[in-house]
């Protein structure tokens, strides 16, 4: 391993937490980490690394027995696409989920929150063309799918239109099934941002 960075955690009691990230191996690629916490000490639980060019997560959120973990993975052409994962208490396994674009384009998941087993939803970014929107995506319980979201800002710096184009998401909370807050940022692709906030 050359390096290593944990970016999310989440714990369901003070003896059950879970953090995730990722590692970089010899051959360049960054393959997905998981540490668990039992109250005592932190260990290492395998995951799938989202093959074949590898993957990183970097949120999760847990609830009793159950996890889930959101990240990217790289494709074969360069791109990315979103990596989630959820945990039945066993073990770690790679659930479907869509992407926005072609092969060419990136998806990335950078935090997750889950009101319930059966309802999560998951925030972050996708790019086409080089510009950068929202993209957030819901789990019903049964499969997860893209929710419309506004690339407006809600923010109390932004006053004028200062002609931002790329807008992310990095955190989402919710306090029921229906409602939810996540944020982020709004930018020109270069050293100017703001605050982006969306509900």
């Amino acid at each position: 391993i050359c390096s290593a960075a944990l970016a999310g955690v989440s714990c369901a009691s003070a003896k059950a937490c879970v953090a995730v990230g990722a590692h970089g191996a010899i051959s360049g690629a960054f393959r997905t980490l998981i540490e668990s916490w039992d109250g005592k000490s932190w260990s290492v639980v395998p995951s799938p690394d989202g093959r074949p060019l590898g993957g990183s997560f970097y949120g999760v959120s847990c609830r009793s027995r159950t996890c889930t973990a959101v990240g990217s993975r790289s494709g074969k052409t360069g791109a990315s696409g979103t990596l989630i994962e959820s945990w039945d208490g066993n073990s770690w396994s790679v659930v479907t989920s869509p992407n926005n674009g072609t092969t060419s384009g990136h998806n990335v998941l950078y935090g997750v929150f889950c009101a319930s087993r059966g309802s999560c939803v998951a925030v972050g970014y996708t790019s086409t063309t080089g510009v950068d929107r929202t993209l957030i995506e819901s789990w019903d319980g049964k499969s997860w799918s893209v929710v419309p979201s506004p690339n407006s800002v809600s923010s109390p710096l932004r006053t004028v239109d200062r002609g931002f184009k790329n807008f992310s998401l990095y955190g989402v909370s919710c306090a029921s099934l229906i409602v939810c807050g996540a944020v982020g940022s709004v930018g020109d692709g270069g050293a100017k941002s703001e605050p982006l906030v969306e509900m």
